[in-house]
């Protein structure tokens, strides 16, 4: 073991604030930075650390601005180390807010959102690409949930289909129909089948469990 890697860690939590360093031993990333030691002595795991930090941070500030206080609620452990484990892995910042906000929604006791390891599993799958496209797609406040979605404007927004053939006659990129296939693999959207074995990603349907990733994903309170 090397108490160094230990020390590091808990000097630029410091600086980041007493809050992190407190978030941090209560929520157990600072054991599980402990149990890291071993291994915590590259360049790439000092940016694990500083991804870690950060993440915290951006949960912090989260409540700061809210004037809202952040009590912690004990979790499941594969739910919180599977959390760190990914957001330590995270170098973009819009996924990295993402990460904030589903530890935000696993540890505080007035979330409306019932973090599920599921959540987590499909996070840590989606590309910067895939996750804005589930959050265009599901931030929509569509009156009824089993609308089908018509995809022609992604990654920018969506629409609800009126049912008409002529709103299909348009032309989706490559990137946009390769993430669209990901996230149905995933389970956060249902395509239309062709015949054959090919689908369609024109019109979709949306799934509970996109909602519930992006609920979990999301703040909302």
């Amino acid at each position: 073991m090397d108490p160094q890697v230990i020390i590091e860690f808990s000097t630029e939590a410091l600086k980041a604030g007493n809050n992190v360093m407190d978030i941090a031993k209560e929520t157990g990333i600072y054991e599980l930075a402990k149990s890291w030691v071993g291994t915590w002595k590259t360049d790439v795991d000092a940016r694990r650390k500083k991804n870690l930090i950060n993440m915290l941070e951006s949960t912090i500030k989260e409540f700061e601005d809210k004037g809202l206080p952040y009590k912690i609620i004990p979790i499941e452990l594969r739910v919180s180390v599977s959390i760190l484990e990914e957001a330590s892995l995270e170098d973009d910042e819009f996924m990295r807010k993402l990460w904030a906000n589903l530890f935000a929604n696993a540890t505080y006791e007035n979330s409306k959102s019932n973090v599920d390891i599921a959540c987590v599993d499909v996070l840590r799958r989606l590309s910067l690409q895939d996750a804005e496209i589930l959050l265009t797609i599901y931030k929509q406040p569509f009156e009824n949930f089993n609308d089908n979605v018509i995809t022609k404007e992604l990654p920018s927004g969506v629409r609800i289909s009126n049912g008409g053939k002529e709103e299909l006659k348009f032309d989706l990129s490559e990137n946009i129909e390769f993430s669209l296939s990901n996230l149905e693999r995933l389970g956060c959207i249902n395509g239309m089948q062709r015949m054959g074995p090919s689908r369609d990603y024109h019109l979709i349907s949306r799934t509970i469990l996109g909602k519930k990733v992006y609920e979990s994903c999301t703040l909302d309170f």
